[in-house]
């Protein structure tokens, strides 16, 4: 049903716990290398690492999506997978 998104790439905004996380894991089960977005680095970082020992593609940015000028920048994350 969802084999469209197999390979594609996805940052969920807030993905570090909630909603957003589960939004992340969902897509991660489904393919997608997803990067966690989240204004708590710790929350990122711990929600990318937990997908990782999973073995799906992850990557932790830390940000702040009501700042704009944050958006604009290269945060240089770590590649987790």
């Amino acid at each position: 049903m969802y084999s469209e998104l197999k390979g594609k790439v996805a940052v969920v905004t807030g993905g570090g716990a909630g909603i957003g996380l589960a939004c992340a894991t969902k897509l991660a089960e489904l393919g997608v290398a997803v990067g966690i977005a989240d204004i708590d680095a710790a929350a990122a970082n711990e929600a990318a690492s937990n997908l990782m020992s999973q073995g799906y593609r992850c990557l932790a940015l830390e940000t702040d999506v009501s700042k704009a000028c944050l958006l604009y920048t290269s945060p240089s994350p770590r590649d987790r997978g």
